[in-house]
């Protein structure tokens, strides 16, 4: 409830300036209506424990629970490393958690789970399977009669107090009663404080996988507020912050699960692939900025007859920012059938990547990472966030990210000559993802963690 004000501290202090959020649990209308929703909330929680039975004994005994986003999607999984654990390990029991309605990417990723799944909202798409308590504990019992006593005292601090407890006490009882071990969820997630609580009280641990790069301290405040996160990438510890976002683990690791595992066969015409991102016209990248690096890599495409573009929407609804000078230029590329446009998760980036001569992407640095990572030269305009010596040591390696539109257009047009640049690009790579050091295997660790005791994990 107060991430928003809480985050937005963190960044003014970065900027050394002295406006903030002095009052966090300020009482406003939004705030009561919060309030009315929580105690509706907490009736619920009573109700359900009163008239309904504890069913666990429906669910059986789970060693890995999966917070459900985007499944087996292709682009993005939730636990990617899924097959291979059940390859070393046939024993292992997962299910995973509907916590939440499905996005489209979570539509496309849904699998034939059986009945290896826990439901705490509706989704029309899956059959309606949800836990219900047992008894409540006896902690709970005493911090919600703590929060009734104290209430008037601060409506809005109790009541995320309250929906803190209730969140508690419904992720304790699935931990308990299901005897779950790791708790897998790779994405922000407001009930974190609440999982974590419940996990320690069983011994669990709740693990993650970073997907994107960690570009900056302040963009990774609380993004990954995890026990073990599973990272790669040059600097990554640093802008995840151990401290501040209370992690307990951070595990450097080989990303396989970025990478193309099919071989690809190359033609000869030249493509050129755009990722784009998420834009904000206050933010680090503004539709206007989008647009003047879309005409620049348009038009030398239309130029050049050998060139093909390719472009990868993260969303469907992204398609909007493009402005309508850029829209007939695209409009010339379709004609001569040398464009192609693709959304969300219906391909895997690390296919399109492949399958490039040159991937170009806006904002952060993860997808030229990742093209990095899958021997593909990139080239990133990236956000001024970005640490000004990391980009130096970087791109005297090889031209990697440049946050000045005109270095990337300088960059771009030397690129476009297509030069066997393999060494470099190694070399960049080699230093990119710190091959020079020693990775874990993060299936082996898991394995570990399920069924050694903690010295061994460790």
């Amino acid at each position: 409830k107060i991430y928003i004000k809480v985050s937005k501290n963190e960044i003014l202090k970065h900027l050394n300036k002295k406006d903030h959020y002095s009052k966090l649990f300020n009482f406003d209308f939004v705030d009561f209506i919060y309030v009315i929703k929580i105690q509706l909330k907490l009736i619920n929680f009573f109700l359900i424990k009163f008239f309904k039975r504890t069913n666990f004994l429906n669910f059986g005994k789970c060693d890995i629970l999966v917070e459900y986003l985007n499944g087996d999607n292709s682009t993005k999984k939730d636990f990617p490393y899924k097959e291979e654990l059940l390859k070393i390990n046939r024993h292992i029991k997962i299910k995973y958690l509907f916590s939440s309605h499905l996005s489209s990417n979570g539509k496309n990723g849904l699998n034939k789970f059986g009945e290896n799944y826990i439901s705490r909202v509706r989704n029309t798409e899956l059959k309606y399977k949800p836990f219900y308590v047992s008894k409540i504990s006896h902690e709970s019992k005493k911090a919600i009669f703590f929060c009734f006593k104290n209430f008037f005292k601060s409506p809005l601090k109790f009541s995320i107090y309250l929906e803190f407890i209730i969140n508690y006490e419904y992720y304790y009882q699935i931990f308990k009663n299901l005897n779950v071990k790791l708790y897998i969820n790779s994405t922000w997630d407001q009930n974190i404080p609440a999982i974590r609580q419940a996990l320690l009280k069983q011994n669990g641990k709740n693990i993650a996988f970073q997907y994107s790069y960690p570009g900056n301290k302040e963009d990774m405040f609380l993004d990954h507020a995890n026990d073990i996160i599973f990272a790669w990438g040059k600097d990554s510890e640093k802008n995840l912050d151990k401290k501040s976002n209370f992690i307990e683990k951070i595990i450097k690791i080989n990303p396989t699960h970025l990478q193309y595992q099919h071989k690809v066969k190359k033609k000869k015409q030249k493509i050129i692939t755009i990722f784009d991102s998420s834009f904000n016209k206050d933010g680090y990248i503004s539709p206007e900025i989008y647009n003047k690096f879309l005409k620049l890599i348009i038009e030398s495409v239309l130029l050049n007859k050998n060139l093909k573009l390719c472009m990868k929407h993260k969303y469907t609804s992204f398609e909007k920012y493009i402005d309508s000078s850029n829209q007939v230029l695209i409009k010339k590329l379709k004609f001569n059938k040398r464009y192609k446009s693709f959304h969300g998760s219906k391909i895997e980036n690390s296919r399109l990547i492949v399958n490039s001569d040159l991937v170009l992407s806006i904002n952060s640095l993860s997808i030229s990472a990742e093209a990095l990572l899958n021997d593909t030269d990139s080239l990133n305009l990236c956000n001024s966030s970005i640490d000004k010596n990391f980009l130096k040591k970087i791109n005297n390696l090889h031209p990697f990210a440049y946050y000045d539109l005109n270095e990337f257009k300088k960059n771009f047009y030397k690129k476009l000559n297509f030069k066997n640049q393999n060494y470099k690009i190694k070399k960049l790579k080699n230093f990119f993802f710190e091959n020079n050091i020693k990775k874990i295997d993060p299936v082996s660790y898991i394995n570990n963690l399920l069924y050694k005791d903690s010295s061994t994990a460790n």
